[in-house]
């Protein structure tokens, strides 16, 4: 009997060690396992997640932008400036979101497109742009600025937020005195009303409209007469010989809030130049006027005289109606000068600057590239009563290798013929505004009744 209880003992101690050794084994098979997997992992694999999260995480540099203004009414000038070293490997952009009824332009005329990198050249760190809004309420608006070295990446990064107040309100606080009183106040005690047991039909309250606040250009006639070749305006109805005919005309914002930029056209019966494009022009605050001067080719036959303001609806308007000028203008009579100067008088002015594209094609663009081929068009008209006879052109470039280039002979120009003409340059001198020169007879050969038209400036911007 007691053999037998030994041998049952005997079998348990047998059955755990069997168990033992076999959860012994399975532990080992996988301490045996991770080690393999640790050691047989690629080294690269290591190499690459480092290089990865090192390309993700590497901050750029943080600059301060900051803003001469931060809080400003639509049309202001806004300057910003910022900190550090002044970069010249490289390229600054600006950009601002979109956002309805906002629009912003650099010096004043050129268009910078919202959510779009705008580039610009600046050798101390600052940059000026307008604002414009149409919106009568306060708007911010975030401006980023960053700069890109040569290879596209961007190094510098930094931004600042501009408010654009509605018109009416002020970032400046002053502080009112109060009146002294010069009498006792008389307080009349209010009389009641009396009431009628008989119901009343309350009348049904007409909404009103929101007092909106907006721009609106208008033109009016203030003359009509001549100019002579000193551009010297004399009102009336006669034109002499060697004068041209005239207009004097104000565009006015009798809105409430600044205009933004905006134009003119105008359509005369001139033989050579029937339509003139204004560039775009300044913004007009609430209550401001210009005055322009317009004169245009003599002509034998009558004629409407059509100018319109803000034609293409770059300014917003509330009323766009009172927008258009329009008269006629008498023409010559038969035997009168129907030239606009007497004798020879050849005139230069430059009508596009930009660049050469890859294809040789001209692009007008106010702001090229440093590295590109600049260029710009020109036209050289005759309006004077004779025939010009051969003359020659000298232009002046921002170029570090081609500062002047001489025409050759050019052929002669009748009375009121016109030529235009393009001109390349390579080697833009400097980064930021660079001017273009030209000077028709340049050297005199052409003996003319005014000489102090012969020449055309404009600028361009390089980044």
């Amino acid at each position: 009997m007691e053999n037998l209880e030994n041998n049952k003992q005997n079998d348990t101690k047998n059955e755990i060690l069997k168990k033992g050794g076999v959860l012994l084994g399975i532990f080992a098979l996988l301490i045996i396992l991770i080690v393999a997997t640790i050691v047989l992992v690629p080294k690269g694999l290591s190499t690459l997640a480092t290089v990865s999260f090192t390309s993700i995480f590497t901050p750029k540099e943080k600059i301060i932008v900051k803003a001469e203004k931060p809080n400003v009414i639509s049309g202001d000038i806004i300057n910003l400036s910022w900190n550090g070293p002044t970069h010249a490997d490289g390229s600054y952009t600006i950009t601002y979101p979109c956002k309805d009824g906002i629009v912003a332009t650099f010096h004043s005329s050129e268009l910078m497109t919202c959510d779009t990198a705008f580039y610009f050249a600046t050798n101390d760190n600052s940059v000026s742009f307008v604002l414009n809004s149409s919106i009568n309420f306060d708007v911010d608006i975030p401006i980023y600025i960053n700069y890109k070295d040569n290879q596209g990446k961007t190094s510098l990064v930094g931004d600042v937020l501009i408010t654009i107040k509605k018109i009416g309100t002020t970032s400046v606080v002053v502080p009112i005195t109060p009146p002294k009183a010069t009498s006792t106040p008389v307080v009349v005690a209010p009389k009641p009303i009396a009431t009628s047991s008989v119901p009343v039909k309350k009348p049904i309250p007409t909404p009103t409209k929101p007092i909106t606040q907006s721009a609106n250009l208008e033109i009016k006639l203030v003359a009509i007469g001549s100019v002579n070749v000193s551009n010297v305006f004399t009102a009336g109805t006669q034109v002499n010989a060697g004068e041209r005919p005239a207009v004097r005309f104000e565009i006015s914002n009798t809105g409430t809030i600044s205009t933004g930029g905006w134009t003119f056209k105008a359509r005369t019966p001139s033989p050579t130049t029937p339509l003139y494009q204004s560039n775009i022009q300044s913004s007009l605050g609430a209550g401001q006027k210009v005055q322009f001067t317009l004169g245009f080719d003599n002509t034998q036959n009558d004629g409407q005289v059509i100018i319109s303001v803000n034609e293409d609806k770059l300014a917003t308007e509330s009323n766009y109606s009172d927008n258009i000028l329009n008269y006629t203008a008498k023409g010559t009579a038969t035997g009168a000068v129907s030239a606009t100067s007497i004798g020879k008088d050849l005139t230069a002015r430059i009508t596009a600057v930009g660049y050469m594209d890859a294809s040789g094609s001209f692009v007008a663009a106010q702001n090229i590239p440093v590295t590109a081929r600049g260029a710009f068009k020109f036209i050289v008209t005759n309006i004077g009563k004779d025939t010009s006879g051969a003359f020659i052109w000298t232009a002046t470039l921002p170029s570090t290798t081609d500062k002047t280039y001489t025409s050759k002979g050019q052929t002669s120009l009748n009375s009121g013929d016109s030529i235009e003409y393009t001109l390349a340059f390579n080697n833009i001198a400097n980064k930021g505004n660079n001017t273009v020169t030209i000077n028709i007879d340049s050297d005199n050969s052409v003996s003319e009744s005014n000489e102090a038209n012969n020449t055309a400036s404009a600028i361009v911007v390089a980044y």
